[in-house]
């Protein structure tokens, strides 16, 4: 009992990420530089919470191989295209919606490419599901609501508009959600084959993932601002809210990874990945209109709902 305690434990705290993410976004600007610089930050306290974690666990020796530090690299440039698109993706639309496509997207990708490369069988119930979510992602597209409509003629100034600027943020929304979708399958997927492949796991390889992540995002950071520099800017990344959240992103994610990994050890994949997902979504969205007062459309109710339904029929 314990341990599934452990793994909702976890659930909440990823999606407690998300509301960093948001707040980052709010205080901090949604420009591919600002994203850059979180990436920068998280990686970098994230980075020295793992290292913390492996020596606890294990001492400072470490076994790297070609191919876990292949998986890294991928994980790593996955993680700072997945920041430049998370923030601009949280200013156009609400977190519930972010969340469901990230995390349905880091379920269904690795279990559709285990099924192709790993050989990996699948029950009548994984496809039933795997269905079930599909038709919850295309609700949104599938049914227009007049109330959708009609936010869509007002600004954010709560001025009416033609209704284009409206359409054109919320076709942009959806797109990069679905770019989420895929970065955040990908992500899972390198760290199932990763542990497939008995690459480095645990502490070591995370470790691995965010020392490579904030190499090459301080690298395209330097790079950026020399090119991009403006006279008497303060630097996102030396800003006290820019640096209170990468923290906060860092230990959020060490602890959930940390309780998660532990659970993992006593509880079945089958049963553990349908659970973060579907505990993750809900946690998110019930932060999400708690803290920023986002309120879900009937439509992302039902989303919701059906999708926390279908992660279900994976356990079987």
């Amino acid at each position: 009992m314990i341990y599934y305690v452990m793994l909702l434990g976890a659930s909440f705290l990823f999606g407690s990420q998300f509301m960093v993410t948001k707040s980052f976004e709010k205080n901090c600007g949604k420009t591919l530089l600002s994203s850059i610089e979180f990436s920068v930050l998280y990686s970098l306290f994230a980075g020295v919470i793992f290292l913390t974690i492996k020596f606890i666990g294990s001492g400072f020796t470490f076994t790297p191989d070609p191919f876990s530090l292949l998986m890294a690299l991928g994980l790593a440039v996955v993680n700072i295209l997945s920041g430049a698109a998370g923030l601009k993706t949280l200013s156009l639309g609400d977190i519930a919606v972010y969340s469901l496509f990230m995390m349905l997207g880091g379920m269904i990708v690795p279990f559709v490419a285990g099924v192709l490369f790993l050989h990996e069988k699948a029950s009548a119930f994984n496809i039933v599901g795997l269905l079930i979510m599909i038709l919850a992602l295309s609700l949104p597209v599938l049914f227009k609501k007049k109330d959708e409509q009609t936010a869509e003629q007002i600004d954010e100034k709560g001025e009416e508009n033609d209704g284009k600027s409206g359409k054109k943020g919320s076709f942009l929304f959806y797109l990069l959600c679905s770019m989420l979708f895929l970065l955040n399958g990908f992500s899972s997927t390198f760290s199932k084959f990763n542990s497939v492949k008995g690459g480095a796991l645990g502490a070591e390889f995370t470790v691995y993932t965010f020392g490579i992540q904030f190499v090459l995002a301080g690298i395209t950071y330097v790079i950026m601002r020399l090119f991009f520099r403006k006279e008497n800017e303060t630097p996102v990344i030396l800003k006290p809210k820019a640096i209170g959240c990468g923290a906060a992103f860092g230990a959020i994610n060490g602890t959930a990874f940390l309780l998660s990994s532990i659970a993992a050890e006593n509880i079945p994949a089958v049963a553990q990945y349908p659970l973060i997902t579907g505990a993750t979504i809900i946690f998110s969205s019930i932060l999400a209109a708690i803290i920023y007062k986002e309120k879900p459309t009937k439509i992302q109710l039902v989303q919701i709902v059906i999708s926390f339904a279908a992660t279900v029929l994976f356990m079987f």
